[in-house]
Parts: C-alpha cells; sequence; structure tokens
C-alpha cells in the first residue's frame, strides 16, 4: 500500500482534530486498511506504537508476505 502522505496529514487535511496523539488507521495497513480519512482516528501515541509493533511481530512470526489473507486478529 502506497501512502498518501503521513497519516497525521491526511487525518488534518480530511478535517480530524489531533493534538498529542497519533493519528491511526482503523485497519493497520499491514493488514490491508486503507490510507484515507475514513479510516483514520486519534489514538494514544503509545497504545499505537505498542500494537504496531506487535502486529508487525506476528507478522514475522508468521511468516506471512504482502497480500497474504489474515483471516482474524486477536488482541490480548
Amino acid at each position: 500500500m502506497k501512502r498518501k502522505g503521513t497519516q497525521r496529514k491526511v487525518f488534518v487535511r480530511g478535517g480530524g482534530k489531533i493534538h498529542k496523539d497519533d493519528a491511526d488507521h482503523l485497519i493497520d495497513l499491514q493488514l490491508g486498511g486503507r490510507d484515507e480519512f475514513s479510516h483514520l482516528w486519534a489514538l494514544d501515541k503509545s497504545v499505537n506504537r505498542s500494537l504496531g509493533s506487535q502486529i508487525m511481530a506476528r507478522i514475522k512470526q508468521h511468516g506471512l508476505k504482502p497480500g497474504d489473507k489474515i483471516k482474524s486478529v486477536t488482541i490480548k
């Protein structure tokens, strides 16, 4: 997926209000989410970055490649 700019720029350009939080994809780009305003929300920076790292670790752990289908995700 090619990004349309930083999430923050896309979110603000679309009218979103953000202060100290990250603009985060509702469905992570790593999982096939879209990089557009309607799929962004404000999320605490530490939560966002922790979840992103956990997703990436699982992708690597299971040997997934771009385009592989993921049927479910469980966050504990």
